[in-house]
C-alpha cells in the first residue's frame, strides 16, 4: 500500500512539474532544473500512457517555443538545435551517470522521445563526444528493462545517417546477440529493428541511393528477420510489449520483393490485420496509432505497382534501369498480392483508418485504394466493402477552397474514386441519392484542373464525369457549371494522346445531350454565334479522326446540335467556305468517300462503315435538309459537290452493307428530299430550255402553226419525252486519210457528255444504250427521233389512241414518204409535228391533263394528300451506278391521282371533215400536200376526189380518241 501511494504521489508531482514547464514554455521563460527532471521522469515506460501523452505534448511545445526564440535572434536553423541541446544535454548526462536503473532508464527514454519530437537536437546530443562511450558502459550486464530502453534508443538513432556513424562496433555486436536470444521477445524485437535500420542505412549511405537493390546476403538476412518477427507475432497472444517494434521492422522489410511474397500469405496478413482493433466504444484508437500506421505501410508496400512511365520517360530511361526491376514486382505478382490482401481483410483495416486524424495515415489509405482498384476485378469487392464512402471521407478531410487548389496528396484518393466511377454506373457507385453524385463532381473537376495532375489522372477524371453527366440533366448541368472546367476539357480535346482526346470528346458529347448551357455554347441556339461556329468546326474535325470512339462522340454531338437551325447554318457555312464539312460527314456513311473539293469521283471498293457512325451521318444530313432559311439551290450544289447522291444511292441499294431499318428509313427521307428538290430544279430548267429550243422550228410546218400554242407545246413535250439520239452514220474517207483499216467514226462519249453538261438542263447522256431517253436537251433537226415502237406510248401522252392506219402513216413518214429508205429508225421532229397537226386539228388544247402535267413539271414541290412518289433509287432489286443515281434523283416521277372534276373515261371526238370547217385556199393546199404524203399510191390527178370522199367515209376517216 505504501508503494502504491508513493507511486501516486510521484506521478502527481510529475504532472505538476509538467504543468509548470508548459506554462513557462508558453510565456517563453527558461525552465527550472526540477521541472526538467519531471519531464525526464515522465517518459519512463512503466508510467501510464496518459502521462506519456501529456509529456509528449509538453516536450513538443517546449521545443517549438525554444526554436522560435532562437530563430528570432539568429536566422540559422542550427541556433535552435544548439539551444535545445544546451538545455537537455546536462540532465540527460546526469541521469545516465546515476547508479540506479530507474534514473538511467529515464535519461535513455527521454532521449528516445526527443528523437521522435526533435530529431536534430537529439542527433546533436547523441554525436557529442563521449556520449556513445557512455552508452557502451550501459550494455555491460544490463537489466532487461534497461536493455529494452537501450535497444530502442539504438533503433531510433540508426534511422539517421550522422548517428549511425557514431554507434560503436561493440554496440552492434551486442544488438546481434540480443536478436538471437529467446528469453525476452520485446528486447529481441527492438534489437532486430535496430539491426534492420543499420543494414539498410549503411547500404544506402555507401551507394547514395535510397532505393538501391540490396545485395544477395542482405536480402537473405532480411528474409530471416521477417520470419523471426512474424513468428513472434503469430506465436504470442499478448503482443503489447513488442508489437510496435515488430510492425515497424516488418514495414522496413516489406519493401524487399522476396519479403513481399512471404508476407503475401492469408494467414500472415490476417494475423497482422487482427492487431488493428475495430472501432468500438471500449477501445480507444489513438493508443494504437503507431501500429495502425505500420500495418497500412505494409499493405501499401505489398500492393504497390511499379511507377507508370510516360512514353517520353520510357525513351529516356536506360536499359540498366529496366534490369534493376525485380521480377516479383511485375504486375501479375502485384495483382495476386492485392487479391490476397482483400481476402485477408484489408478493406476492414481501411475502414478503421479512414477516421484517423493522422495525415500520413490518410495518404496511405488513398494509396492502398488506388492500388486495389487498379485491377478491374477488385473494384466490385471494393464497392461492396464501402470503398466509395471511405474515399469520399478521406477526400473531404483535405483542406480545400475555391481560391487555392487541393493538396497534391488528395489527387491519389480522387483518382481511386474516379476508377470506381468509370467501371460501374453512377447508381451502383454512389447509390440512389443524387446528392452523392453531385458531391463527386467537385473532386473530379479539381483533378482535371490541378496543375500537378498527370495525364492519366486527367483522363480518368474526365471518364468519371462522362458517366455522371449521362445519369441525369441535373448532373450534367452541375458538371458544366464548374468554373473553368469546360475550357480545360476543350483544351484537352487537342491533346497529343488519343485516349485523352477521346475522353474529352465523349464528355463534351454527354454535356451537349444533358446541359442546355453546353448545348447553346456549341451553337445549339437558334441565333447562332461565331464561337458556336468555331466549336462546330472543331466537332466536324474530330468526326474525321482515326479513333472510332472519338468519331462516335463528335458525330453524336453534331447529330444533336443540328436539330436546331443555328447549328445547321454553321455546318452549311463551313461547307461553303472550304467544301469539306459535307464530305467529312459523308465519310461517316461511306468510308471510301473522298474528302475535299477534289472533283474526282471515288472508284474505291465500297467499305461497310460502323452502324453508329452511319446513323449519325444520316441524321446530320436529314436535319440540315429540314433546316429553315437555307437555300435549296445552294444546298443541292454542295450536296452534289460532296458526291452525296451517290453515297445515299449506295446506302439504300445495300452496296455499303445491311443496316437497321431505322437508319434506312432516315436515309430514305433524305433521298426523297433530295429528289423533290432536284425535280423542282429540273422542271424549271426544262421549261426554259424548251422555250428556247423550239422557237426556231415552228415555221417548218404551216399546219402545226395553225394549232394553239398549248397544243404545240404538248406535241413537242411528247416528242422530247420519247426521243433518242440517232445512231452515227458511216462516213467514207479517202485512202490517204486512213491510218488504219475501218471506215467508221467512233463516238466520243466524253465529248457528248461534256456537251450535255454545257446545256442548261444538267443531265447525263447515257452512252451505253441507244434507247436512252433525253430530258431537257435541245432536240432539233434529225439528231433525235422517236422509235416506231414508242409511237403508241408517245401518242398516249397526247391523249391519242393509235391504230394500224395511224401507225402506217408514221411508218411511211419514217421511211421518207415513199423514198424506199431501208434504214428505218423512227420519226423525226418535223414529221412528228406534221402528223400530230392533222390528228389534233380542231382541238383547242384546254385539257385538264395538260394543265396538270405542267404543274407537276414546273412546280415539283406542290402536292396533295393523293400524291405518290416513286424514287427508283429506293428499289432494292435495282443495281445502279453512281451516275445513274444522280439521273434518277433528278428525274423523280410524280403521279397525281385524278380529281373529282377530271374526266376518267375516254370519249371519242366528232369526225372532222374539210366540208365542216371553213378553210382558206392556203390551208386546203397544205392539206392536199399532207394527204399526198400519207397516200403515195394515189395518183396526183385523183387526190382532190379522194380527199373529198375521205372526209365523208367513216371507214377511212382519221379518228381521234382523246382522254381529257
Amino acid at each position: 500500500m505504501k508503494t502504491e501511494s508513493a507511486n501516486e504521489s510521484s506521478l502527481q508531482e510529475i504532472e505538476e512539474g509538467l504543468d509548470a514547464l508548459l506554462d513557462k514554455a508558453r510565456h517563453s521563460q527558461p525552465p527550472l532544473p526540477e521541472q526538467l527532471s519531471s519531464l525526464l521522469a515522465a517518459f519512463i515506460p512503466s508510467h501510464p500512457p496518459p502521462l506519456h501523452t501529456k509529456a509528449y505534448l509538453v516536450l513538443s511545445t517546449f521545443c517549438q517555443n525554444a526554436r522560435s526564440l532562437a530563430s528570432g535572434r539568429s536566422q540559422q536553423e542550427e541556433a535552435g538545435t544548439e539551444s535545445l541541446a544546451r538545455i537537455f544535454q546536462p540532465p540527460i548526462a546526469s541521469h545516465l551517470s546515476e547508479s540506479r536503473d530507474s534514473d538511467i532508464i529515464a535519461g535513455v527514454s527521454f532521449l528516445y522521445a526527443l528523437f521522435q519530437v526533435d530529431r536534430q537536437s537529439a542527433s546533436y546530443i547523441f554525436q557529442d563526444d563521449g556520449f556513445a562511450d557512455l552508452l557502451s558502459t550501459l550494455i555491460v550486464s544490463p537489466s532487461p528493462p534497461l536493455s529494452l530502453a537501450v535497444s530502442r534508443l539504438f533503433a531510433q538513432a540508426s534511422g539517421h545517417k550522422t548517428c549511425r556513424m557514431a554507434i560503436p562496433a561493440e554496440a552492434v555486436t551486442w544488438l546481434r546477440n540480443q536478436s538471437r536470444q529467446t528469453g525476452d521477445r520485446a528486447i529481441r524485437a527492438a534489437a532486430i529493428l535496430s539491426l534492420i535500420k543499420l543494414s539498410r542505412g549503411m547500404a544506402s549511405d555507401s551507394s547514395g541511393l535510397a532505393e538501391t537493390p540490396l545485395p544477395g546476403n542482405v536480402e537473405h538476412q532480411d528474409e530471416e528477420y521477417a520470419a523471426q518477427l512474424m513468428e513472434m507475432i503469430a506465436g504470442n497472444s499478448d503482443t503489447r510489449a513488442f508489437v510496435s517494434d515488430a510492425v515497424e521492422g516488418l514495414t522496413y522489410l516489406s519493401v524487399t520483393p522476396s519479403v513481399k511474397q512471404s508476407l503475401a500469405d492469408t494467414t500472415v496478413l490476417k494475423t497482422l490485420f487482427t492487431l488493428v482493433p475495430k472501432r468500438t466504444k471500449s477501445v480507444v484508437l489513438h493508443d494504437h496509432t503507431t501500429v495502425l500506421y505500420g500495418i497500412l505501410a505494409i499493405a501499401a508496400n505489398l500492393c504497390a505497382y511499379k511507377p507508370r512511365l510516360s512514353q517520353g520517360e520510357k525513351q529516356s530511361s536506360s536499359k540498366g534501369d529496366e534490369e534493376l526491376s525485380h521480377p516479383l514486382d511485375a504486375d501479375m505478382h502485384v495483382q495476386t498480392r492485392c487479391r490476397t490482401a482483400i481476402d485477408s481483410g484489408v478493406l476492414d483495416v481501411l475502414t478503421v483508418a479512414t477516421g484517423e486524424e493522422s495525415a500520413a495515415s490518410r495518404n496511405l489509405v488513398g494509396r492502398i485504394y488506388l492500388c486495389l482498384v487498379e485491377d478491374r476485378g477488385n473494384r466490385g469487392r471494393v464497392l461492396q466493402g464501402g470503398g466509395v464512402k471511405n474515399l469520399s471521407r478521406t477526400i473531404k478531410s483535405y483542406p480545400s477552397s475555391s481560391q487555392d487548389p487541393i493538396p497534391s496528396e488528395a489527387l491519389v484518393p480522387i483518382q481511386a474514386l474516379a476508377k470506381l466511377a468509370i467501371t460501374s454506373s453512377p447508381m451502383q457507385v454512389f447509390g440512389p441519392n443524387e446528392g452523392n453524385m453531385m458531391d463527386a463532381v467537385r473532386p473530379f473537376s479539381q483533378l482535371i484542373l490541378h496543375p500537378s495532375a498527370s495525364t492519366l489522372q486527367q483522363f480518368e477524371a474526365m471518364m468519371a464525369l462522362t458517366n455522371l453527366a449521362s445519369h441525369s440533366p441535373i448532373c450534367a448541368s452541375k458538371v458544366a457549371s464548374f468554373p473553368n472546367l469546360l475550357n480545360r476539357v476543350e483544351l484537352l480535346l487537342l491533346d497529343d494522346h488519343t485516349l485523352v482526346r477521346r475522353a474529352s470528346c465523349e464528355l463534351i458529347c454527354n454535356l451537349v445531350a444533358g446541359s442546355d448551357e453546353v448545348f447553346a455554347r456549341y451553337g445549339g441556339n437558334e441565333g447562332g454565334s461565331q464561337s458556336g461556329t468555331s466549336k462546330i468546326q472543331l466537332l466536324v474535325a474530330m468526326s474525321d479522326v482515326e479513333d472510332l470512339p472519338t468519331r462516335m462522340a463528335a458525330s453524336g454531338a453534331l447529330a444533336m446540335l443540328t436539330s436546331t437551325a443555328g447549328a445547321c447554318r454553321a455546318v452549311f457555312e463551313l461547307q461553303k467556305g472550304r467544301h469539306r464539312a459535307f464530305s467529312v460527314i459523308g465519310r461517316l456513311i461511306d468510308p471510301s468517300l473522298q474528302v475535299g473539293d477534289t472533283g474526282v469521283v471515288s472508284e474505291a471498293i465500297p467499305v461497310k462503315g460502323d452502324s453508329g457512325l452511319v446513323h449519325r451521318g444520316v441524321v446530320c444530313f436529314r436535319n440540315i435538309l429540314n433546316a429553315e432559311k437555307l437555300s435549296h439551290t445552294e444546298l443541292m450544289e454542295e450536296m452534289e459537290r460532296a458526291d452525296l447522291f451517290r453515297v445515299f444511292s449506295k446506302l439504300l441499294n445495300g452496296d455499303l452493307g445491311s443496316y437497321d431499318t431505322t437508319i434506312l428509313q432516315c436515309a430514305a427521307e433524305v433521298a426523297k428530299k433530295l429528289a423533290d428538290w432536284s425535280s423542282t430544279r429540273t422542271g424549271t430548267q426544262m421549261v426554259s430550255t424548251r422555250q428556247r429550243s423550239h422557237c426556231h422550228d415552228d415555221a417548218d410546218d404551216p399546219a402545226f402553226l395553225a394549232l394553239p400554242a398549248r397544243l404545240r407545246r404538248r406535241v413537242d413535250e411528247a416528242f422530247d419525252a420519247s426521243a433518242v439520239p440517232r445512231k452515227p452514220t458511216p462516213v467514207r474517207q479517202n485512202n490517204d486519210e486512213l491510218a488504219a483499216p475501218g471506215g467508221f467514226i467512233i463516238d466520243d462519249v466524253d465529248s457528248a457528255a461534256a456537251h450535255a453538261e454545257e446545256e442548261p438542263g444538267g443531265f447525263f447522256i447515257d452512252s451505253e444504250s441507244s434507247t436512252s431517253r433525253v430530258h431537257g436537251s435541245d432536240i432539233s433537226g434529225d439528231d433525235f427521233y422517236v422509235p416506231l415502237s414508242s409511237i403508241p406510248g408517245t401518242l398516249h401522252l397526247l391523249d391519242l389512241e393509235s391504230d394500224d392506219e395511224i401507225l402506217g402513216v408514221f411508218r411511211n413518214a419514217a421511211s421518207g414518204w415513199g423514198a424506199r429508205n431501208t434504214d428505218i429508225e423512227g420519226v423525226n421532229r418535223k414529221d412528228w409535228r406534221a402528223v400530230c397537226a392533222v390528228l389534233l386539228e380542231g382541238q383547242d388544247g384546254n385539257s385538264p391533263r395538260s394543265e396538270e402535267a405542267e404543274v407537276v413539271e414546273v412546280e415539283g414541290e406542290s402536292g396533295s394528300e393523293g400524291d405518290e412518289y416513286q424514287i427508283s433509287v429506293l428499289s432494292s432489286d435495282q443495281e445502279e451506278s453512281s451516275d445513274e443515281y444522280q439521273d434518277n434523283i433528278s428525274g423523280i416521277v410524280k403521279s397525281k391521282q385524278a380529281t373529282s372534276g377530271s374526266r376518267k373515261a375516254s370519249s371519242k371526238c366528232s369526225t372532222v371533215s374539210l366540208d365542216d370547217v371553213r378553210v382558206t385556199a392556203e390551208q386546203r393546199a397544205i392539206c392536199r400536200e399532207d394527204f399526198a404524203r400519207f397516200f403515195p399510191a394515189i395518183a396526183d390527178a385523183q387526190l382532190d376526189s379522194q380527199l373529198y370522199n375521205s372526209s365523208r367515209d367513216n371507214s377511212s376517216s382519221s379518228v381521234i380518241e382523246g382522254k381529257p
